[in-house]
């Protein structure tokens, strides 16, 4: 017979009533997140929300101190006992191996363009940055943090106040984590407005149009499109590279225009003024100018939504000098004194491989008669000069981190100019394996425990 629990308190942990209560808490706490995703279709919000709340916590906690109990409650183990310990050993192990993965782990976003290389991968968890600069050229960095809005969100009663040196303090009101930005461009008489210009690219099959504004003088403003890329600068610094490129110069004769053929290394110059428009030369593409403001400033409106799609957006309310600003994720807002502008930044975090993958080239196949993908796959170059093909079945497990094939962007001409690859870091995943074996390991000792009792109770006459 088993020893009886001397103690009270271990019974009470290692009872089943205890067990029964933590799993139907854990089932429900799964399907609350199930609920939240589905709601708001944000898996990052039913994550911190949810798996990630100090509930979740709480019920991994009793859970774990529950079959720990259990352990202690049958000691000393007999060897009937040995599925019985593997089994809670095992399941311990996995909780514990999820927590190190919970805390430890990385999982986010790297993108690659075709022929380019990075190192950086971009993380769901958000910083918030704020540079100040007194000449447009130099800039200082005064704020550089972490925020969590969704577990500690600012409101109007309780901001969360940064200081800009001296008196100066910008103060976090309120944070909406859906909006959907309208984006104006104005003109403006302010001693820091720099020039804008609002083109259009189109062909038969696309339509682009977008504005470029500069931030600092002497320093071109670029859109880029992928195999092509535009230029705006009151000052005419042309670089050729390996793409395609249009650079445009304000000037009294109007506009003026360089573009730059990669296939044949030919360049055509030219002037245009505002409505009137000219042939690029590839991919049928015709480029007009449709606004120019000498001095513009950038201002940024939202609406808000109940849920996320692919254009919202997390948004931050900020107050500086009495007049309240909405920050954008992703975005860059300019704040001006009389005598200093202040870049604020709300993005992603930011992790460091602390190695480059480049990626030589991006293959994919389509469906026969459609333009849709049926396959893709990246053919990156590591470190070490070694090519590596990374498709949607076959990731790339380098140096602790695995590489998935998750997406692509295409360009205008359809042609896919960027890969997009989903990075992973579980430090927690040999725990995980480990418990796994040691409750299949249980489940199997079990199975044969409970089939020689079965052909004990037969006897010999009645065994096959």
């Amino acid at each position: 017979m088993a020893a009886q629990s001397k103690s009270p308190i271990l019974r009470a942990l290692a009872s089943l009533k205890l067990a029964v209560v933590v799993i139907i808490a854990m089932a429900l706490l799964i399907a609350w997140g199930t609920i939240v995703e589905s709601r708001y279709q944000d898996a990052w919000r039913a994550k911190k929300e949810v798996y990630q709340s100090i509930w979740m916590y709480l019920v991994f906690v009793v859970f774990t101190v529950n079959l720990a109990a259990v352990l202690v409650d049958r000691w000393p183990w007999k060897r009937r006992h040995l599925s019985f310990v593997l089994a809670h050993f095992g399941i311990i192990i996995l909780i514990f191996g999820a927590l190190v993965t919970s805390q430890f782990g990385l999982d986010g976003t790297l993108r690659l363009a075709v022929l380019g290389s990075s190192r950086y991968v971009y993380l769901p968890e958000s910083r918030f940055t704020i540079w100040r600069s007194v000449d447009g050229q130099k800039f200082e960095a005064l704020v550089d943090q972490e925020v969590d809005f969704y577990r500690s969100a600012p409101s109007p009663e309780d901001p969360i106040r940064l200081p800009l040196g001296g008196s100066e303090t910008l103060e976090l009101l309120e944070w909406q984590p859906y909006g959907l930005l309208d984006r104006k461009i104005v003109r403006s008489q302010s001693s820091w407005a720099r020039p804008a210009i609002q083109f259009s690219l189109k062909n038969n099959f696309v339509q682009v149009s977008d504005w470029l504004i500069q931030t600092t003088t002497n320093r071109m403003a670029t859109y880029d499109l992928g195999p092509l890329r535009v230029h705006f600068g009151d000052e005419f610094i042309p670089t050729y590279f390996d793409k395609n490129e249009i650079y445009l110069q304000a000037q009294e004769e109007g506009i003026k225009y360089v573009l730059y053929r990669s296939k044949d290394n030919k360049t055509l110059e030219g002037h245009l003024r505002v409505g009137e428009a000219v042939q690029t030369g590839w991919m049928g593409l015709e480029l007009r100018i449709l606004q120019y403001f000498p001095k513009a400033e950038e201002i940024h409106n939202y609406t808000f939504l109940n849920y996320k799609t692919d254009l919202t957006q997390s948004v931050v309310k900020v107050r500086f000098r009495g007049k309240d600003y909405w920050v954008g994720q992703h975005d860059v807002t300019k704040l001006y004194t009389d005598q200093e502008v202040y870049f604020i930044s709300y993005g992603q975090k930011r992790f460091d491989l602390g190695f480059e993958l480049f990626l030589k080239e991006f293959r994919m196949d389509r469906y026969p008669g459609t333009q849709r993908a049926a396959s893709y796959q990246s053919i990156v170059e590591l470190p070490e000069k070694v090519d590596h093909v990374i498709s949607m079945n076959e990731p790339l497990k380098y140096r602790g981190f695995t590489f998935y094939q998750a997406s692509f962007q295409q360009g205008p001409d359809g042609t896919p100019v960027a890969s997009i690859l989903s990075v992973n870091y579980d430090p927690g995943r040999w725990l995980k394996y480990l418990g796994s074996l040691l409750v299949s390991l249980g489940v199997i000792i079990l199975f044969i425990d409970r089939r020689k009792q079965s052909r004990a109770q037969l006897g010999p006459k009645n065994q096959p």
